[in-house]
């Protein structure tokens, strides 16, 4: 009797030890055939089923092909391998898909469409914190539609440009950050051509004029803040002719006087005067800041924080100690200056009659 238990027993073992087999080898063989599953290719030697590439041991994509031709889902991931860097939509040829990509910290970076490898339609990009910073527009890979660049912190748009097959065409105009409209220039088949103007920071107009075939060609006409035109150019060709500047005196209305006559300009409280090289004095009154920024870009020195002249000006330095002369003006006024070496270096090279003694 003990002998039948017994041998029930191992016959009882024997059988679970073929069925764990069994299971084992089961369960090896379903593990075999899906990595066997995995980067097949058909008999020309074309990727076909289901693709995972990896690197040093991370995934860097996994996605299906059909002999060849990538179809379906693919998804990308980062260098970590874990997080999805973008994921593809492909047709059934292959030959459009729609793809969105993504920051690491899973916020959406952009989306678009491709086709035949081509930026096609309209893509939109945003920042890591889901902000949109751009929108483009594409015909087969060529520039054809709105562009617009947003600001980052805001969303709010700063710059718009057209296209049509690569060339700008259309209006391309840019706001400031109060959402105030900075400029705007026309473009036709990738020139700007027609009228232009550009405004203040707070949207008063700043300088208006016309483009031909990419060049500025006409009077350009500026402005003051208060809307008073202090500054008229002739250019032609993208080359100025010549310079007219308006001094307002609201007793006596403008004076128009040409840029290369002034020899030297005062600020006082409120007014200033501009000196001729003829010794003509022009007497203005309110904000001088557009003058002075005009002057000073085109070579113009501050003697001191009130005088502007030009290098031409003076009629010779006088060294009272180092580093400090009295500046004699045609006109014979003189004050005393500290002149930095850079401009005294500048004044030596043009003038250097300048520094003769009486």
């Amino acid at each position: 009797m003990n002998k039948c238990k017994q041998n029930h027993s191992f016959s009882t073992y024997k059988l679970h030890l073929v069925v764990l087999s069994v299971f084992l080898f089961s369960l090896s063989f379903n593990v075999l055939a899906q990595k066997d599953s995995l980067n097949r290719v058909d008999a020309k030697g074309l990727k076909h089923g289901k693709w995972e590439k990896v690197e040093y041991g991370k995934t860097m994509y996994i996605g299906q092909f059909n002999h060849g031709i990538p179809v379906g889902k693919f998804t990308y991931y980062y260098d970590d391998g874990k997080t999805i860097k973008s994921e593809s939509i492909f047709s059934a040829n292959g030959s459009t898909n729609w793809v969105h990509t993504y920051h690491f910290n899973g916020n959406l970076s952009s989306f678009g469409k491709f086709i035949n490898k081509e930026k096609d339609s309209v893509w939109v990009y945003f920042s890591d914190n889901n902000i949109k910073v751009a929108k483009e527009s594409f015909l087969l890979g060529k520039k054809h539609g709105q562009w617009i660049q947003y600001d980052p912190l805001t969303g709010k748009p700063l710059e718009e440009v057209n296209w049509k097959n690569d060339k700008q065409d259309g209006p391309m105009q840019a706001w400031s950050m109060n959402d105030k409209l900075r400029y705007q220039i026309n473009y036709k088949n990738g020139k700007a051509n027609g009228p232009y103007f550009a405004n203040y920071p707070d949207g008063g107009l700043y300088e208006k004029g016309i483009y031909k075939n990419s060049l500025k060609d006409s009077i350009i006409t500026y402005f003051d803040q208060a809307g008073k035109v202090v500054h008229k150019r002739k250019v032609i060709a993208g080359i100025a002719d010549w310079d007219r500047l308006w001094i307002w005196n609201s007793a006596t209305g403008k004076t128009e006087v040409s840029a290369d006559s002034i020899s030297y300009v005062f600020e006082k409280v409120k007014s200033y005067t501009v000196v001729t090289k003829k010794g003509q004095k022009i007497k203005g009154d309110g904000d001088w800041t557009y003058l002075s920024d005009y002057l000073s870009n085109i070579g113009f020195f501050y003697y001191t924080p009130t005088i502007l002249g030009s290098h031409k000006a003076p009629k010779r330095l006088e060294e009272i100690e180092e580093g400090i002369y009295k500046v004699i003006f045609k006109q014979d006024i003189g004050f005393d200056v500290i002149v930095n070496e850079s401009d005294l270096g500048y004044l030596k090279s043009f003038r250097p009659k300048l520094f003769k003694k009486k």
